[in-house]
Order: C-alpha cells, then structure tokens, then sequence
C-alpha cells in the first residue's frame, strides 16, 4: 500500500495554500478521500496501480450507498485527487471521471486595486525579510504565478532587464510572463540585500530565512499576516493574488487569450515556437494595461 497517509496530506496542504479552499471545503474532501483511502486498503490496493476500472468500481460502491447529492461531492473531491495524483506523477495514467451533476460556477475573491495597494504598501522593508516578502507579493501580482512556481523560480529563468520569467508551469510546461517595473525593482532590492547580508549563494530566487527555498505554507502565511495588517475583510491566499492579478488585467482590456497565456491554464495547447511569437503581443499589452507596469500606483517613498 502507498503512504496514502502522507500523500493524502501533502493534498490537503495544497488546496489550502495553492487553490485557497475553506477549512470546510478541506475538512469535507479529506473526509471523504479517508473513506476513498480505507476502500483501497480493504481491496490491497494500490493509488500506483489504480486504474480507470478500480475508480469505476469504487464508484459504483458510493452509488449503492449513498443519496445523489452526497455522491456528487465525493466524486467532486475524487476528481480534483485523481488530477493532483496525475500531476505530481503518483499515478503514470490518465484517468477520467465521470461526473454528470450539474455545478454552479463559483467567482472567486479577488482584490480591488486599492486593497491590493494596501496587501503591498503595508509591508516594511527595513530587513531583508519584509524586502523578500515584498518581492514576492509584487511578483506574484505582477506575474499571476502559481505559488509553486514562485517558489520553484531559479535565477537563471528570471531576466531583469528585459522583464520576463520563464516559468516551468504544470507537467513541466514552460511559457513566458512579463513583468512591470514595481515587480523589478521590488526584486533587485531584494537580491542586493541578501547579497549585502552575506547570504550564501543560491540558484533559488527567494529564500527562507533559513537560507532555504521557500515552502508553499511560508508564503501562504505572510500573505495571510500582511492581509491582516491591512485590514482585508476576507481571507487571502495565494490563489486570490493569481485571481486578482487575471480580472485587473481584464478590467482593463487585456485580451483573454493573452491572459490565459500567462496563467498558463492547461487548456491552453501551443508549441513553444507559438509562446515565442505570440510573446511580443502579450508583453504589449501587459506593458500599457498592468496597474503596477508603469507606476500605476504611488511609487513608495518617492
């Protein structure tokens, strides 16, 4: 049997700081993948092994006990498992779903432009800490970066003076993003600083203060305290930065195709030969359309 254990973790971790699910949300699925853990157990089975057959089976079991509106959860949380399982390569097959329920799209959260002003502007930069957490919450704006890709972001992929980040996104697709001048500089200051505190060098962008990469559950944490700080009336994650990041850029007329581009939204099928030409157009617009691309808020301090 696999660590279902630690697996099953590692998953909720990620809905918590990556996709910004309620603890109930979260506390619902784990329950509910529990259960889906203990079936595998009773038939010595493996997540590995697991294939389209074993979830049809499994299926068929919640339906002989279990009312439609209770079946549909379970297989909501299933599916979203199957798809982490399939990206973080626990399982080597594609396996698909069925699910015929009916959902309502849900809008998520996102920050006015003032708010995120606020989330940024309220973080001191005196130490080399705030200079990183600064940094970080002006690139992940500026960018709309997964907070994995954030924290996975190498030196070598990060080009200052032309502005953009090669991004290794999920199943290991690269695109590119640009990024505005508050994100460059916020940066720049960073890295001299860490350089100036005599921190060892490393191949990593941001740093723990451990001088280790950063953890996903780090960056949640201080977007989590300085949305406090700033008096946010509702709860920020790094997936609300991603969001706010797409819907400023659309409020003020980016193309949706171009934004899709830089989120890297694994519907999205191109060629890297199509990512190279099709960059100049995205840059354009994220140039003259970013609110932080070109002082679009009050430089800080200036």
């Amino acid at each position: 049997m696999d660590n279902y254990e630690s697996i099953l973790k590692d998953y909720l971790l990620y809905l918590a700081v990556e996709k910004g699910l309620s603890d109930n949300t979260i506390e619902s699925y784990r329950r509910d993948l529990v259960q889906f853990g203990d079936w595998l157990k009773k038939r010595n089975e493996k997540l590995s092994t697991m294939d389209q057959l074993l979830l049809r089976e499994y299926q068929m079991y919640l339906g002989e006990h279990l009312k439609p509106a209770s079946m549909a959860r379970k297989t909501t949380a299933l599916k979203g498992f199957i798809a982490y399982l399939e990206e973080t390569k626990v399982i080597k097959q594609a396996i698909q779903i069925v699910d015929r329920t009916k959902k309502t799209d849900h809008l998520p959260q996102v920050l006015t432009i003032e708010q995120m002003e606020a989330l940024i502007n309220i973080i001191p930069r005196d130490k080399l800490a705030g200079k990183r957490d600064a940094a970080i919450l002006e690139l992940m704006y500026a960018t709309g970066m997964r907070v994995s890709e954030v924290i996975d972001l190498t030196l070598d992929r990060f080009y200052a003076e032309e502005q953009f980040i090669r991004v290794i996104g999920k199943g290991s697709k690269e695109r590119l993003v640009p990024f505005g001048k508050c994100a460059k500089k916020a940066v720049a200051e960073y890295i001299a600083a860490r350089q100036q505190a005599g921190v060892k060098p490393s191949p990593f962008v941001f740093l723990s203060n451990r001088q280790a990469p950063m953890t996903r559950q780090s960056v949640w944490k201080l977007i989590k305290k300085y949305a406090k700080l700033a008096n946010i009336p509702f709860e920020v994650t790094p997936h609300t930065i991603r969001h706010t990041f797409a819907t400023h850029l659309l409020n003020n007329g980016v193309d949706l195709r171009a934004i899709q581009e830089m989120l890297g939204h694994s519907d999205i099928s191109t060629t890297q030969i199509y990512v190279h030409i099709a960059f100049n157009d995205i840059e354009n617009q994220y140039h003259s359309m970013h609110p932080r691309s070109h002082n679009g808020f009050k430089e800080r301090g200036d």
